[in-house]
């Protein structure tokens, strides 16, 4: 891990609390940052408690084969971008870009910043 004063500032706000959306456009999830590690080579990787469309922690969805239940580990945070508290149950219109759902502005989210 490397000094967080020195992390790209696209990772700054990926903070322990934040509310985040995966950048998959199919089959969106949301989750809650549980912590954090950035590498020197640029990378960030952000833990994550999911949650289901209704507001339930669903923990992890990949495979634990021996690892944490309660998050998904490691996910690189190029993946994901921050959102504003969820107002759950989620529709399906919440998951379009621009929404009221996302931090940011259009062009923002769509750089990934």
């Amino acid at each position: 891990m490397t000094d967080p004063h020195q992390m790209p500032a696209r990772f700054r706000d990926f903070v322990s609390g934040a509310w985040v959306m995966s950048k998959d456009g199919d089959s969106p999830q949301v989750g809650k940052i549980k912590g954090r590690a950035w590498y020197s080579l640029g990378d960030c990787c952000i833990d994550i408690v999911l949650y289901d469309n209704d507001g339930n922690k669903i923990g992890r969805a990949s495979p634990p084969e021996g690892g944490p239940r309660t998050f998904e580990p490691m996910c690189p945070a190029d993946n994901w971008m921050r959102i504003a508290a969820p107002n759950f149950p989620l529709r399906q219109e919440q998951w379009l870009v621009g929404s009221a759902l996302h931090v940011g502005t259009r062009k923002q989210l769509e750089r990934g910043c």
